[in-house]
């Protein structure tokens, strides 16, 4: 971006590939249990059937959104199939 280019490909320092990884690290090994206990008790009762049911709508989502190229957060993703396995209770 010094001249006004934007190269196509960018690979950042390895410094910043490891603090990321260990962020993500410790961030689920202290608060993983409880952000998974909040999404499958708290907001909505999960069953084994309504489990799949969650994780097939996502993967149907994803795959779709892969073949058309478009940007998708598999988190956001498995909340939304949550979510409406949760409003079809």
């Amino acid at each position: 971006v010094k001249q006004g280019v934007i190269r196509k490909s960018f690979e950042p320092p390895i410094w910043i590939i490891i603090v990321g990884a260990s962020g993500l690290v410790v961030g689920l090994a202290t608060y993983g249990y409880n952000v998974t206990r909040a999404m499958g008790i708290k907001l909505s009762k999960l069953s084994p059937s309504r489990g799949f049911c969650a994780e097939l709508s996502t993967a149907m989502v994803l795959m779709v959104a892969s073949q058309l190229g478009l940007p998708t957060s598999s988190s956001q993703c498995i909340t939304g199939g949550i979510i409406g396995v949760g409003l079809i209770e």
